[in-house]
């Protein structure tokens, strides 16, 4: 059985970093936080640059460092996402089930991901073959199909990473890596994780939060001016903090929004004169 595996801090995270450790996160939002967050917090203008990637870009790259260096048994090219895409056409176009496709692109993404969760979490496939309804039935099909279309190629999936990582990730040197941010590790990043022995650790998982709280409003106006009201609260509070309010059709609400924040967080706006004054907070209408 399979241990727990070992903790380190959340709050131990930028100093990991400073003393050379890397880190491995489950997003590429977190990987550019921590890259900027002790530089932005101690208002630093140089800095180098922290030893830490996203998941999906650390994989490759820790594989390409056992082929670089030597360190593969069987070196053997991996397809790049542009490339897997195109022999799964290949593949599909070759199938029957083809014919009945209307849109054949969207049932290769369908496909893909089906490969790639199989392979995370270890599916057993013959299970599944023993188990599969149609639609199932279909993608193991398939899934021969491009496994053989593979060993024709010479060449490997970016899901058999993890494995081609797992088992010579003890050839690889290196610093000690933690993983932050992940609420789970799938089999396949855990067999990863118990490779790297004593070199991995993992960040604590985030503790029980506040309860979330539904608050009804007569209108859509004093609803925001009770969200501008809270994020004034939260910031006398605490200055430092960094908010979110997320606001559904953003576009159409966003001049009464700015109207509110102004009076609520930045009042000096209002004043003959004031529009120059800079604004605590910005609006974003990312889809």
């Amino acid at each position: 059985m399979e241990g727990p595996p070992e903790t380190v801090a959340r709050g131990a995270l930028l100093d990991a970093l400073e003393n050379g450790h890397a880190v491995v996160t489950a997003t590429r939002r977190l990987a550019r936080h921590l890259r900027t967050a002790r530089p932005r917090d101690d208002a630093m203008s140089s800095w180098q640059t922290p030893d830490t990637l996203p998941w999906s870009a650390w994989l490759p790259a820790s594989c390409r460092d056992l082929r670089d260096f030597g360190l593969l048994p069987h070196p053997r090219p991996w397809l790049d996402d542009f490339q897997a895409a195109a022999v799964w056409t290949e593949v599909l176009q070759a199938d029957p089930l083809a014919d009945g496709l209307l849109m054949p692109g969207g049932a290769v993404e369908g496909f893909r991901e089906a490969w790639r969760l199989a392979h995370d979490w270890q599916l057993p496939w013959a299970e599944l073959g023993a188990r599969a309804g149609e639609d199932c039935r279909a993608f193991l099909r398939l899934a021969r199909a491009y496994r053989q279309r593979l060993r024709e190629l010479g060449c490997l999936d970016p899901a058999d990473l993890p494995r081609i990582l797992a088992e010579n990730a003890a050839a690889l040197r290196g610093p000690p890596v933690i993983f932050a941010g992940f609420d789970t590790l799938s089999p396949a990043q855990r067999s990863v994780f118990a490779a790297l022995g004593t070199r991995a650790r993992r960040t604590c998982g985030p503790g029980p939060g506040p309860l979330a709280t539904m608050t009804a409003f007569p209108d859509q106006r004093q609803e925001f001016a009770a969200a501008a009201d809270w994020a004034r609260a939260r910031l006398e509070a605490n200055p430092a903090a960094r908010l979110g309010i997320v606001v559904p059709a953003l576009e159409a609400s966003a001049p009464l929004i700015e109207d509110l924040l102004d009076e609520a967080l930045s009042p000096a706006r209002l004043l003959p004169g004031g529009t120059d004054e800079p604004r605590p907070w910005n609006v974003s209408l990312g889809r």
